[in-house]
């Protein structure tokens, strides 16, 4: 018996994977204090450090309550919006953060 992320990391050779990264992106629907638990993020950011200690953010629709004992987490929704206009502009929001973090990790590679 193993959990879910191991299984899945293992199946699609996550180590071999992460050996040649610089930086992992992951993502999830919501990231609270259940995340800390097992959720894919935390599996991913794991053995991403265990493997190379590769930095590990997180990106995702919503972040909730707990979520601050994490880090490196960006959530895609801008502001107040209603469900609507969140799942109307889900793929462009998602785009602009992914770039937003890109952005970042580059500038911390200037140094």
């Amino acid at each position: 018996i193993c959990s879910g992320i191991d299984l899945v990391l293992d199946l699609t050779d996550f180590d071999e994977h992460v050996k040649q990264a610089d930086l992992v992106i992951t993502g999830e629907g919501r990231i609270d204090f259940q995340s800390a638990l097992g959720k894919v993020p935390v599996g991913v950011a794991e053995r991403a450090k265990k493997v190379r200690n590769v930095p590990v953010v997180a990106i995702a629709g919503a972040k909730g309550d707990g979520c601050e004992t994490l880090y490196a987490i960006f959530d895609t929704v801008p502001g107040v919006m209603s469900l609507e206009d969140v799942m109307s502009h889900a793929e462009e929001n998602l785009l602009n953060t992914a770039e937003n973090v890109l952005r970042l990790f580059q500038i911390g590679n200037l140094r």
